[in-house]
């Protein structure tokens, strides 16, 4: 793998916490040495577009570089033990990764696309989301469901979540096409983490989140080594 595929030695870390729910949300700077292994296995893949009931607005490509995996699964554990939210009990593991390029304009978005989504209730899934190419790209923004006050859909609130977010639009037909960046009487901005090239964010899978997209000019392009480009790793923990 060569130097590409090496743990930086400016790497740092903070942890956040988002929201009046307080989730924690780690953010890791500097991960790599360099990207530029990650973007050439992007260069040279062919994507495809998500499933219908899919949330990524764009192209994907499945990642499975054991060593980049690994590295994954490894800086999490170390940082959750050093800061004592797990025990040596807890371990990591990578269930799919993905290479995620943003292409879709948002005249083309489906409405599910153009609000705050989950990724799942389960309450031992991480999302890691890491920034590869260089450039002034939209981050990733943290919303708090303002009729239930939910900020994590979790097993015992996905009923109520589903049924209210229901409810509400059919007493507030959908109107909006496009990137959710402003708060509205139906969900509220409460974080946003900035893109910086090679950073990781690692948040719960059940905390509403979506892409922060202001300027869609800069953010969609069609080349893996020009567009935001992204790797979409799911973690799982288990008592060993």
């Amino acid at each position: 793998m060569g130097i590409n595929m090496e743990l930086s030695n400016e790497l740092s870390y903070k942890l956040i916490e988002v929201g009046s729910e307080k989730t924690v949300v780690i953010v890791i700077d500097n991960f790599l040495k360099s990207t530029q292994h990650l973007v050439d296995l992007a260069t040279n893949n062919i994507y495809q577009k998500p499933p219908e009931n899919c949330t990524y607005p764009g192209v994907r490509t499945p990642l499975n570089d054991p060593h980049y995996l690994t590295l994954i699964s490894n800086i999490i554990s170390d940082i959750y033990r050093k800061q004592g939210v797990i025990d040596n009990s807890i371990s990591f593991k990578v269930d799919e990764s993905t290479l995620s390029l943003l292409t879709t304009k948002e005249k083309d978005l489906d409405p599910n696309q153009c609000i705050p989504h989950f990724d799942g209730p389960e309450q031992n899934r991480l999302a890691v989301l890491h920034y590869l190419n260089e450039g002034q790209f939209g981050g990733t923004a943290f919303y708090r469901h303002i009729p239930t006050k939910f900020e994590n859909i979790t097993p015992d609130r996905v009923s109520n979540y589903v049924n209210s977010a229901e409810r509400f639009a059919k007493e507030h037909p959908f109107t909006h096409k496009g990137f959710f960046t402003e708060s509205t009487n139906h969900f509220e901005i409460i974080d946003v983490i900035d893109y910086v090239a090679n950073r990781l964010v690692i948040y719960p899978t059940s905390i509403l989140h979506s892409a922060f997209i202001q300027d869609t000019e800069k953010n969609i392009n069609l080349a893996p080594q020009k567009g935001r480009l992204t790797v979409n790793t799911f973690v799982s923990t288990a008592r060993i």
